[in-house]
């Protein structure tokens, strides 16, 4: 056997043991719960409930959400695919999430093995690299699969969508490298490659997650670093009109498009319903930036969470004062990057890289300023530039009898990494390991100190629960959510709520933003409160006068659910009139032919008997289309209204 043999044995024991090591760091949360978003688009979705291995079923899955803007099919069929083979059966979901971040590993390796060569081709002396390509870019594969800070696109189950985003990327991205080194090799193939990879992959990771679309991005800094237009002399020129016509005009059409029509392309009018401005924004994501940079670099679990909604917000330049030195820090980093890409371009390459990365999700589209999952692949850049410059300064200034010994630091590196995502998956096991660490690591966490409390409360630990609500309504004194939540927590705990709590609940319900969730949080109070109709009646009243709150934004379709619920409880506590008002109200927001068995019934409970019969009449048309439980109240309903007009 072979020198060469050996050593590539050895290479692919080392690569298998990453990731070997990396499905034994996750193991602990694989049994972990559903949280947050995973709820809504998932263990509330009716379709996925449904799912079943059928061509119409799996097509339903796909399209049942919309979430983004392209109701992101790819990832939604994926998690239809585990409905249909274990229903809610969580393992299987995160066991699914490791396969993909195991194969975003070996996309990490290959990519940078091909930028690594691609780099090493250009140098003057090739040999000049401390090590060989391929045990850099399984350094820099190791470091990723087991960074903690990657732990919630892979036990976030809903964060699929970003992995699945990834893996195509990466995959797109590979495509187009290889495409590159044909195209500089005189073979014509190499348009058709990245041709392919574009619309391929690029279709596939777009399908999965709107942030796909940065593959046009990421192909640019790769181009513009690694590659710099080069093609062999024969394919020079149409490798420009190709670049330029397929990468830099679409880039420079959308952006003139989105200089023109920001609020309709990136919603900007949904700033309305969060707590701060596009400047606020803006400024708050510069800090962000290198809170997320000094978690990649140096990671801490205690820091890290699925809830960061206690980081402040920035409202000016010096409020909180760290907001200047940030925003100073992003442009002379990228000011950096830009002037000397030539003299030091893997510096300049991770700097692009982790830029691009952060450009969709922590700029001005409105969303939450800070979640860990944004990093995924924005962080491969930094810890590209972490191995490679470490590598180079352990030769040039460690010096050791054994060349392997300068490796060390790196492997206990390595180490400390796959001890935090070892223990950041063990918090993970379970709710309450989950929400307890939370709140230990975030105190200052509304939506922690609220997940605390809703599992106590779940659990009948009532007075527990009420202090972590109590937490939580302090901590945030405009939110209505919290509030509501103490309120049932008391009301179930002792059958009464005190009148300053129901007037701080309205005091937040007509001065705060118009909100689904407030809604649905609404919902289980007036549902607990139904025995008591004095108390459900004030309730209810509090919850019309939150919808029809003119002093406050609202959105259409959000005050349709709202008429809904009421309409629901006022059925539920026998007043019928009032039902019809609020359905008759939701039925004007958004108009559809199922509610008219609704309010045939309620008519004929107020016995206007022809109003009922002319809402049959319209529903007649449908009937093959409800449900069987409706189709038995249809046929109830027509009887008891044959029956009454044989009366």
């Amino acid at each position: 056997m072979g020198i060469g043999e050996r050593q590539r044995q050895v290479f692919h024991g080392a690569l298998a043991l990453a990731l070997f090591i990396t499905a034994l760091a996750y193991r602990p949360g694989l049994n972990g719960p559903f949280v947050f978003d995973d709820l809504t688009n998932l263990i509330d979705n009716p379709a996925l409930q449904q799912a079943e291995f059928s061509f119409d079923a799996l097509k339903h899955a796909a399209l049942s959400r919309d979430s983004g803007t392209l109701r992101r099919p790819v990832a939604m069929l994926s998690f239809a695919l585990n409905a249909a083979f274990a229903k809610f059966d969580v393992f299987y979901y995160k066991l699914t999430n490791l396969i993909i971040h195991l194969l975003n590993g070996l996309g990490i390796y290959w990519l940078s093995l091909r930028l690594l060569r691609r780099y090493q081709a250009q140098q003057p002396d090739p040999s000049s690299m401390p090590i060989a390509a391929h045990w850099l870019s399984l350094a820099t594969c190791a470091v990723w699969l087991l960074h903690p800070l990657n732990l919630t696109s892979v036990l976030y189950v809903v964060q699929r969508m970003n992995s699945l985003a990834t893996l195509f990327t990466l995959f797109g991205l590979i495509g187009y490298t290889l495409g590159r080194e044909q195209i500089i090799q005189g073979m014509r193939r190499g348009f058709t490659t990245i041709v392919l990879s574009l619309l391929l992959c690029g279709g596939l990771a777009v399908f999965s997650k709107e942030s796909g679309v940065l593959l046009i991005l990421y192909i640019i800094v790769i181009e513009a670093i690694f590659f710099r237009l080069a093609a062999s002399p024969r394919l020079q020129q149409s490798f420009r009109w190709f670049f330029y016509v397929l990468f830099v005009a679409p880039l420079i059409i959308g952006l003139i498009v989105i200089l023109f029509n920001a609020e309709n392309v990136l919603g900007l009018k949904q700033y309305q319903y969060y707590p701060f401005t596009l400047t606020e924004r803006l400024l708050t994501e510069a800090r962000a930036l290198w809170f997320y940079l000094r978690l990649i670099v140096l990671p801490d679990i205690t820091q890290m969470g699925l809830y960061h909604d206690d980081f402040p917000i920035s409202r000016g330049l010096w409020h909180p004062p760290s907001t200047l030195f940030a925003c100073i820090g992003t442009i002379a980093s990228l000011a950096v990057a830009i002037a000397y890409f030539r003299k030091v371009p893997i510096l300049s390459f991770g700097i692009f890289w982790f830029f691009v990365g952060h450009s969709l999700e922590s700029t001005i589209v409105p969303l939450e300023p800070l979640h860990e999952h944004r990093n995924y692949l924005a962080q491969f850049g930094i810890l590209f530039v972490l191995i490679f410059y470490y590598v180079h300064f352990a030769f040039r200034y460690i010096s050791f009898n054994r060349a392997a010994l300068r490796f060390v630091p790196l492997f206990l590196y390595i180490v400390l990494l796959a001890h935090g995502t070892y223990a950041r998956a063990g918090q993970w096991a379970n709710e309450f390991t989950l929400y307890a660490k939370d709140v230990k690591n975030h105190p200052d966490s509304v939506r922690a100190n609220t997940m605390l409390a809703i599992l106590l409360h779940d659990n009948k630990q009532y007075d527990t629960a009420a202090t972590y609500f109590s937490i939580a309504a302090t901590l945030d004194s405009v939110n209505p959510r919290p509030i509501i939540r103490l309120i049932q927590n008391q009301y179930i705990a002792g059958n009464t709520i005190p009148g300053e709590w129901l007037t701080e609940l309205d005091r937040r319900l007509q001065s705060s933003p118009f909100h689904v969730t407030t809604i649905s949080t609404y919902v289980p109070l007036l549902n607990a409160t139904r025995n008591q109709s004095t108390l459900n009646l004030q309730l209810a009243v509090l919850f019309s006068n939150y919808i029809e709150n003119k002093a406050v934004i609202h959105n259409g379709s959000w005050a349709h659910y709202g008429y809904l619920q009421l309409a629901k409880n006022y059925r539920a506590t026998n007043n019928p009139s009032k039902a019809l008002l609020y359905l008759s109200k939701a039925v004007a927001l958004r108009p559809k032919w199922v509610y008219f068995l609704d309010r045939a019934e309620l008519y004929f409970e107020l016995k206007q008997n022809n109003k009922a019969q002319d809402m049959l009449d319209k529903l007649a048309a449908q009937d093959k289309n409800l449900e069987p439980k409706k189709l038995q109240r249809l046929e109830r309903l027509r009887e008891e209204l044959k029956a009454s007009s044989g009366n």
